[in-house]
């Protein structure tokens, strides 16, 4: 769930309903909390996706900003953990003719080997690959976004970045930074052009601002 800047706009990434029916978003705001459901209707007819791995969203807009209020979830009653996009950290450097994707989005949803959490992705495409730069919020030892899709093993080694401790695989780059998670990740025809991807995502790190 990600708050914007502003505080007066949360998204939130539409897991359960993406590519598989329409999902709508019941809000309720008080002096002191907003509360959120979400509900699906699973009588209504399939929406698809236009292609593989297109973000879905859900765009809700409050009355007033969030500021010191709760964020609760409607149907538990629990506080939910959220993202505040000031935190969002954006790339200075990147390859030649990559841009966010889809550029009307602040964040997409997280891959499989992202835990649950607050989180923000920001993606970018270009001719030759995409880029995935993913902020997870939350105390950790090294870095949480270690794992991998079930059954991935990644050869990590050990580097500085930015300062600290960080994790280097053939095609990402994750390390802990105040408070955070942060992990990068390159695909596509990137990674097999650069041939050694490591000095192009410690590039992109150090840009991050």
């Amino acid at each position: 769930m990600l708050v914007s800047a502003d505080g007066h706009v949360i998204t939130l990434a539409d897991l359960s309903a993406s590519c598989l029916h329409p999902a709508e978003v019941v809000l309720t705001e008080s002096s002191s909390a907003v509360t959120i459901v979400e509900r699906t209707e699973p009588d209504s007819p399939p929406t698809g996706c236009a292609r593989a791995f297109e973000p879905d969203a859900l765009t809700i807009r409050l009355r007033d900003p969030v500021g010191r209020r709760v964020l609760l979830d409607g149907t538990t009653g629990r506080p939910l953990r959220w993202f505040d996009q000031r935190r969002e950290l954006r790339p200075t450097y990147l390859p030649a003719g990559f841009s966010a994707w889809p550029p009307d989005m602040p964040f997409a949803f997280p891959y499989l080997d992202v835990p649950p959490g607050a989180f923000c992705t920001q993606m970018f495409h270009g001719s030759s690959g995409w880029l995935a730069i993913t902020q997870l919020l939350g105390g950790a030892h090294d870095s949480r976004l270690k794992a991998g899709w079930p059954g991935t093993v990644f050869r990590w080694h050990g580097v500085r970045v930015r300062g600290h401790r960080g994790w280097l695989a053939w095609d990402r780059l994750t390390w802990y930074e105040g408070g955070q998670s942060v992990l990068i990740v390159a695909g596509g025809r990137l990674v097999r052009l650069s041939g050694q991807s490591a000095p192009l995502l410690l590039a992109i790190a150090r840009s991050l601002r």
